[in-house]
Order: structure tokens, then sequence, then C-alpha cells
């Protein structure tokens, strides 16, 4: 890895040396199969890795930098690998943010991880059964929620929920698990943020006329500018957080890869004010 390029030129670094404190930055390579194409999810980490060495990793208005704080990068993870390395870096005390992949990154991240509460930001409710939508294998992205519903015994909320995609079987599944959807609403995108333990935004949370790269885009979705301000607005401290479905195939100029770049920044601003602030 050290070699290769890291997110923002931050240091490569070996699970086995994250301490407590560390932000850990970790890639994921998993897509899994369904109906709707991948269009490069197993890419995204290292397509938005590259365009993060653009970035200073500072920001002016909050006086922000980066390289302050202690950030690594881990590499990128399978399906295989990934389980032991988010447990790894949490059992040391560490925070994990994975970026890449397809939804069902989350389910294998949390795996093996206790707790309590996850924000499911995303259009989907993501709580489909095999055979119900075509060509998709038992653990895709379109089931990712569901199987972890089905492992842990957690509360969760999914907010940005409107997908044109989604199955009546899912509603009738919601109740079913107790899961709580709602609209991409900024009061409740605010108040879900500032109480998330685990936060797993798929990248069609956004609307698709604001963010189009993404493996199933929806309309009436969360403007990703308003996002940003909320992020600056509030502290976060979550246990856990990923980004996923960013398609770089749909993006060839990398536009919108160079604002999950930006999202990621204001993401590990928002994280380090938590904790300066002991929220």
């Amino acid at each position: 890895m050290s070699e290769q390029l890291t997110f923002f030129g931050i240091p490569s670094e070996k699970v086995e040396n994250i301490v407590k404190g560390t932000i850990a930055i970790i890639g994921s390579k998993i897509s899994s199969k369904s109906m709707h194409s991948s269009c490069g999810n197993d890419l995204a980490a290292k397509a938005i890795r590259k365009v993060s060495i653009e970035y200073t990793g500072y920001i002016p208005a909050l006086d922000f930098d980066l390289f302050d704080y202690d950030l690594v990068d881990l590499g990128d993870y399978d399906r295989d690998e990934i389980t032991l390395t988010v447990k790894e870096v949490i059992n040391a005390g560490g925070l994990p943010i994975i970026i890449g992949g397809d939804h069902i990154t989350t389910f294998y991240s949390l795996k093996e991880i206790s707790f309590q509460n996850i924000l499911w930001l995303d259009a989907h409710l993501d709580l489909a059964k095999s055979g119900e939508i075509q060509e998709t294998e038992e653990y895709s992205h379109a089931a990712a929620l569901r199987l972890i519903l089905e492992k842990k015994n957690v509360s969760a909320r999914v907010v940005g929920f409107r997908g044109y995609s989604t199955l009546k079987e899912e509603i009738k599944r919601a109740d079913q698990y107790n899961v709580r959807y709602y609209p991409p609403e900024s009061n409740v995108i605010r108040k879900s943020l500032i109480n998330a333990e685990i936060i797993s935004l798929d990248l069609d949370f956004f609307d698709m006329m604001y963010f189009p790269a993404v493996r199933v885009p929806e309309p009436f979705g969360a403007n990703p500018i308003d996002f940003l301000r909320i992020l600056r607005e509030i502290c976060i401290r979550p246990k856990y957080l990923d980004i996923v479905e960013y398609c770089p195939l749909y993006d060839p100029y990398r536009v919108y890869g160079k604002f999950i770049v930006i999202l990621l920044l204001e993401i590990i601003a928002a994280i380090i004010r938590g904790r300066q602030k002991g929220v």
C-alpha cells in the first residue's frame, strides 16, 4: 500500500496499529449481483481515492485541517476480509469509515459488531428477499437491511425512502421488522444524524438530478448541498459510518466522485466537533 494513493494523502496503516481515537478509512470492493448494473461499485474506493488528492483536506470556513487529527487509510477489502477488519478497528477504539462498494457492504461490515440502532440514508428499504427481484443473488444490495435485522436485534430508521423500485412486500416487511421510514426532510435528517450509532449512506439518498452516479437513482431525494449545510450545523458521534453505491462508470469526469470527497471531509469535521464537545 505504501506506493499506492491514499485518501487525501493520509498515512497508509495496518489494522493492528489502530489505537483509540483513530479514524480508519477503509475501501470496499464488494459488489453484489442484481438486475441493476453495478457500473463499477467495486472500483469506487479507488476512484474516490484518486480524486481526493486534488483536495488539501482543509475547510477554510471552519479552519479545519484533516491533518491535525489521527486518520489513516487501511486499503481496500472484499466481503471475506472486511468483517474482521471493521471488528478489529472498533475493538481497538477506532472509528471505521467505509467508502465504496454497494449496500451489501454494510451487512458484511457489521456482522461481528454490537450496536443498538442504525440510520439507513437511502431511497430504498433494502428489505427484499431472494427471488423477489429478477437476477438478484441472495446476499445483495436489495436485501442488505433485511439481512442485518435478521441477524441483529436493533432498531432501524430509513430516511430518504421514496424508491419507485420498491416492492410492495417490503412495505409489509418494514412493519414486521418495526422499521421506521421517512422522506428526506431536513428536520428528520438532522435529528437522525445526531442520534445515530451506525450511519449508512447510500448515495441514492440524494435526488437523481443532483447525484445520478448511483446504481438505482431516484427522484424527490435530498439536495446534496443542503445535506452539507446540515453537517456544518451539527456534531455526530457514530460508532461506524459508510458511504456506498457510487458508480464511477456513470461518472466519466469524476464530478460526483469529487463531491464524495468533499462530503467525506465534512463528515469527518462533524465527527471531530462531536469529540471535542463531548457529544
